[in-house]
């Protein structure tokens, strides 16, 4: 069976995306790139990568923010669009979106923080929303889960034991 792959966007004006690996989260590509260049994003990751799932960050304009949204292209709601359109066209996979609330939990399952500067990180939300997910599914360890599986494995380790013996 082939290896597959997850893709992780957050989808804007700059959309961040990230490749992992489906079993086990790991990183195999990223980067962020102007909206309207996403289609040649999305293509060369079907090309390149038997991708089984998409999630990206949802688009949802509140009333609070609709002031602030006036005259805007709606950048993350049309790379949406063409994330749902590649999903379609490559076997209908299946696309899932989750809330933006959802970042702050998701950093400390990855142990991957968001950087000062949001304009040069986008990738990383797109990292942590896709392995949330993988998280989630139990396809990848949290953080925690990673830490606790390296501490068994000491604990099991013949040098632990030697200290663990009394003569």
């Amino acid at each position: 069976m082939d290896e597959q792959y997850v893709i992780g966007v957050d989808p804007g004006d700059t959309t961040g995306w990230v490749i992992l690996k489906r079993n086990g989260g790991e990183c195999v590509r990223l980067g962020q790139t102007r909206a309207d260049d996403m289609p040649g994003v999305i293509t060369k990751a079907f090309k390149e990568y038997s991708i089984s799932e998409i999630v990206y960050e949802e688009f949802v304009l509140y009333a609070n923010r609709a002031q602030a949204q006036q005259g805007s292209r709606f950048f993350a709601s049309q790379v949406v669009g063409m994330l749902k359109f590649a999903a379609y066209q490559n076997g209908n996979i299946p696309t899932v979106s989750q809330p933006a609330q959802v970042l702050k939990t998701a950093e400390l399952i990855s142990g991957v923080k968001q950087p000062g500067d949001h304009s040069k990180s986008h990738h990383v939300d797109a990292f942590n929303h896709a392995y949330y997910w993988l998280v989630k599914h139990h396809l990848a360890q949290s953080v925690l889960e990673k830490e606790a599986a390296e501490a068994r494995k000491l604990d099991q380790s013949p040098e632990s034991e030697q200290m663990h013996s009394v003569d």
